[in-house]
């Protein structure tokens, strides 16, 4: 199928919904709420692509059932099969509705079920609909730099294949990469961090480095955890990576790392 620049950009957004919501899952019972919130948005969201592709007119102010049934109708009749996990689906998007409504808690377990089957629904409509993979939907295709793009592609495809340190590197070298365009384009003068003497007892460096995460936008607790995970790296070329402290290579901080990344980048408009 031939996918036109909006669905596709539709699509990168219901993947990034999806990972955004996984990120939150091990944090605290509000965090939980906010990926249930995401897992149930990312799975609407790609219906109602499916929808578009498919020429079915549908009302703004469509319930979820009676969007599900018109697309399955449509997804019956092309692919000989129902749209799949209805019972599941259901069952996330019922427990959505009392998290934002009601705010009622669920558990972690629970969630765990639902991250599986949101993915495997992703998964399925996105092959057998618009002939994707959902591993090579890459959300790196949003940047417009062919250098950073070039380098959170090859990280994606790291972190699918659970290259967690290859990951890491890439990661590292365009967030840096991107960070002195950043700067430059800002017009900062503060120096940059890899010139900087190290300051002793603190994960955020000196004054100058917080004066510049706020000219950068960037989130104090957010910068701490992404540098506590990632090496240093030296803005040469090819970037110089200096791995100088232990590092816990995992699925949970590489994720992180990424979404870290790319909302920094595309927050910037590289």
């Amino acid at each position: 199928m031939r996918i036109d620049r909006v669905t596709m950009r539709r699509l990168l957004y219901v993947k990034q919904l999806f990972i955004h919501g996984q990120e939150h899952m091990t944090g605290t019972e509000f965090e939980r709420m906010f990926a249930i919130l995401h897992f149930d948005n990312a799975i609407e969201l790609l219906l109602k692509s499916v929808a578009a592709s498919y020429d079915i007119s549908i009302s703004p102010k469509v319930t979820f059932p009676e969007l599900w049934n018109r697309v399955n109708e449509k997804y019956k009749a092309k692919s000989k099969a129902e749209l799949p996990r209805k019972t599941e689906v259901f069952h996330l998007h019922g427990i959505r509705s009392d998290v934002q409504h009601w705010g009622s808690p669920f558990s972690l377990d629970i969630l765990k079920e639902f991250d599986e089957c949101t993915q495997d629904f992703l998964k399925t409509i996105l092959e057998s609909v618009f002939g994707l993979r959902y591993d090579e939907l890459f959300l790196s295709s949003l940047i417009t730099d062919e250098k950073l793009r070039a380098l959170l592609t090859e990280a994606e495809r790291c972190f699918h294949k659970e290259k967690w340190k290859d990951a890491i590197e890439d990661i590292s070298k365009a967030f840096v990469l991107a960070r002195e365009e950043a700067r430059k384009r800002r017009d900062l003068s503060i120096a940059p961090e890899w010139l900087r003497p190290p300051v002793i007892g603190s994960e955020l460096g000196d004054t100058d480095e917080r004066v510049e995460l706020l000219a950068l936008d960037l989130d104090f607790e957010e910068y701490r955890r992404f540098k506590k995970n990632t090496p240093a790296v030296i803005p040469l070329e090819p970037p110089v990576i200096q791995w100088i402290r232990k590092y816990d290579f995992n699925r949970e901080n590489t994720l992180f790392c990424l979404n870290f990344a790319l909302k920094s980048i595309l927050k910037w408009g590289l």
